[in-house]
């Protein structure tokens, strides 16, 4: 990571790794899988994610007209920065600690396979994707070149396309149940539940 953001970014690059640390020991153990994706799908989402990450953080793939920065690097920036990164890694483990064995990189569903509605559930349906789109506007915003608008766009297009056709395979799963879920959460932003009093009708 470039000398952007006051030298904020050792501390980020400590912040991913705790998240990938976490994945690798939760990763262990996984129960075998009962229905598979097909292996293109798979490879299309690793590879966004992957040159998502590379754009936001390698310096592999030149920068050119994408190293201008869309803000400018400040100490308050480089706090609101690594602030809202944190919480977005916390929300994306806590997820991934709560969904337990039913997680999987690939959209499959697993050999006893449970829908959970409980924990960051109950809020979204795919809590550990909002967890690291916000953690990578963070990291977007204390890097601040337009690279990151660019890794960010590209990941959510692909988790987008990934969310949809993970929630395509619990709702043949678990049907009915599946469609009352959906009706009262959102894909990754809490759904506004507006409550109206019935109009009081006269005698």
């Amino acid at each position: 990571m470039s000398r952007e953001g006051f030298g904020w970014g050792g501390l980020l690059a400590v912040l991913w790794l705790v998240l990938v640390f976490y994945w690798v020991l939760a990763a262990r153990n996984a129960p075998k899988a009962r229905a598979v994706e097909g292996l293109g799908p798979g490879l299309a989402s690793s590879g966004i994610l992957l040159l998502s990450v590379d754009l936001l953080f390698g310096p592999s793939l030149p920068a050119g007209p994408l190293g201008a920065r869309f803000v400018p690097s400040s100490l308050w920036l480089g706090m609101t920065g690594t602030m809202i990164t944190a919480a977005g890694l916390t929300f994306a483990i806590w997820a991934r600690h709560h969904l337990g064995s039913n997680w999987s990189a690939a959209t499959i569903i697993r050999v006893d396979h449970q829908l959970i509605r409980t924990g960051p559930y109950a809020l979204v349906r795919h809590p550990i994707y909002s967890g690291v789109l916000l953690a990578m506007l963070g990291t977007a915003l204390v890097i601040g070149s337009d690279r990151g608008l660019v890794a960010i766009s590209l990941l959510l297009g692909g988790l987008l396309w990934k969310a949809r056709r993970e929630d395509g395979i619990l709702a043949r799963e678990f049907g009915e149940v599946f469609a009352r879920y959906r009706e009262g959460t959102g894909m990754w932003l809490p759904r506004l539940q507006i409550y109206c009093r019935r109009p009081i009708r006269s005698v």
